[in-house]
């Protein structure tokens, strides 16, 4: 099976039956679908709404269970091992929250609020100890950020460019983690390396960076540097 959100829907596709069947849609204005993701034992999804996060049975396509986070929902996702889900997110301007329950009764773990700017995008590691996320803002830079999970506090920042991160994904290992810029970069970064906020320059990449040259996507490795200070919004500059 493959499932999929849209703003609209999210959808159950079959490749045995060729069917597509809808699980759940839209269910007014202000309702939204954000993202979808298999149970670890495939039985059940979670869908992560505007509004809420509901676990559904995939057999009998019946809501299992429901809760509300408190803020707006921008990204949603189940860790690999299917025991944390984290959801949430935030505008530029306006309250931004990411919210981290265990599955396996709901309980709230945490709460994080004191974000720098816009957050949209979310990765949890595949060893269910770290979680990234990642936003920005609109010429002032992208942001990313690294935290603990099962005692969430954050123990790393980098920031990029003029543009906000809008992409993460942890690479099997968790050694890597791979960053979307709206610059029009992918950035890989050294997880073990992400530390901060640095106030000096270093003398090392973290990784590299994935750009494109006419019709080819291209790895320059050494790209990632470094710049010595934070100015007033919290953005670096040389």
């Amino acid at each position: 099976r493959l499932v999929f959100a849209s703003e609209d829907a999210a959808v159950i596709y079959d490749f045995n039956s060729r069917k597509a069947i809808t699980l759940t849609a839209r269910a007014n204005d202000r309702d939204s679908l954000i993202s979808i993701a298999f149970s670890p034992d495939s039985k059940s999804v979670f869908v992560f709404r505007d509004e809420a996060v509901q676990t559904w049975d995939v057999e009998t396509r019946k809501l299992i269970r429901t809760w509300k986070p408190s803020g707006s929902g921008f990204f949603g996702n189940v860790s690999p091992e299917g025991n944390y889900v984290i959801a949430g997110g935030g505008p530029i301007y306006g309250k931004k929250s990411v919210e981290i329950w265990k599955t396996s009764d709901q309980k709230k773990i945490g709460e994080l609020s004191n974000f720098r700017s816009g957050l949209f995008a979310m990765a949890i590691s595949h060893s269910e100890k770290l979680f990234a996320l990642a936003g920005g803002d609109y010429g002032l830079g992208g942001d990313l950020s690294l935290w603990t999970l099962n005692d969430p506090h954050e123990i790393g920042y980098v920031s990029f460019g003029e543009f906000p991160i809008d992409g993460l994904a942890f690479s099997p290992d968790d050694s890597t983690l791979a960053a979307a810029s709206n610059d029009g970069f992918v950035l890989l970064y050294a997880v073990n390396r992400i530390q901060g906020p640095e106030v000096k320059p270093q003398d090392y990449s973290l990784c590299g960076e994935i750009v494109n040259e006419g019709n080819k996507a291209v790895y320059q490795k050494g790209l990632v540097q470094w710049p010595a200070t934070l100015d007033m919004h919290g953005n670096w500059k040389s």
